[in-house]
C-alpha cells in the first residue's frame, strides 16, 4: 500500500485506522519518514521489539547495526487530529467531568491542565479520542532530549502501521510528522 506524503490525508487514514494490540508487535519492521522529519530509509532505518519482563521493548536501529532510542509500549488514547473547525467549536464548548475526578477537562485535550494527567472519559466512545499505541522513550538509557519523544501508532492493514511523531515539550505533545512501520519477512 502506498501511503500519501500530505499531513492532512495521513490525519484522515490514521483516524480510520484500528488500534493494534500491544501483542502485535514483535520483531523488525522497517520505518518511513512520511512527513515532517527526513526519511531515514535510505539508511535501513529499522525498529526492533520484543518480549522482557511481560512487556514489549524495543529500540531503534541505523545503517547495520548502530542502536539508539530505546523504548517500551503502552496503550493509550490521543485526541482526534485535526478536527473540522464546526466540530471544534462544538467540543470548545463542552465541558467533561473525567470519571473519578472533581475538575472538568476540556475535550480538546487529552490533558488536565490542572494535574497534567491524561484521562480515560466519556468523550472517548463519543468520538473525540482515539485508541493507540504508544512507543514511549522515557529510558534510563536514552538522552535527556531522547526521553521526551512518543510515537502514536495505528494500524491500518495486516503488518503496516501509521505513527505520529510527537516530541513533549512543557508537558504537551508536538506533532513532528508521520511515519510508517512495516513488518519485515
Amino acid at each position: 500500500m502506498s501511503l500519501p506524503k500530505n499531513n492532512y490525508k495521513l490525519d484522515e487514514i490514521f483516524k480510520k485506522a484500528e488500534a493494534p494490540a500491544i501483542s502485535e508487535f514483535n520483531g523488525e519492521y522497517f520505518v518511513d519518514m512520511l512527513t515532517g522529519l527526513p526519511s531515514l530509509k535510505k539508511f535501513s532505518h529499522r525498529k526492533v521489539f520484543y518480549p522482557k519482563n511481560n512487556k514489549i521493548m524495543g529500540y531503534n536501529i541505523l545503517l547495520k547495526n548502530w542502536k539508539w532510542g530505546y523504548f517500551f509500549l503502552e496503550e493509550e488514547i490521543c485526541k482526534i487530529p485535526y478536527l473540522d473547525e464546526h466540530r471544534r467549536k462544538e467540543m470548545n464548548s463542552l465541558k467533561i467531568n473525567p470519571v473519578g475526578k472533581d475538575e472538568t477537562l476540556n475535550p480538546t485535550t487529552a490533558f488536565s491542565e490542572k494535574t497534567n494527567e491524561l484521562y480515560s472519559s466519556p468523550a472517548q466512545a463519543e468520538g473525540l479520542f482515539i485508541g493507540v499505541i504508544v512507543i514511549n522513550y522515557d529510558r534510563r538509557e536514552n538522552s535527556f532530549l531522547t526521553n521526551k519523544i512518543r510515537d502514536y501508532v495505528r494500524r491500518i492493514d495486516e503488518n503496516l502501521y501509521l505513527g505520529r511523531f510527537n516530541y513533549f515539550f512543557r508537558g504537551k505533545p508536538r506533532f513532528l510528522g508521520y511515519f510508517s512501520l512495516t513488518k519485515s519477512d
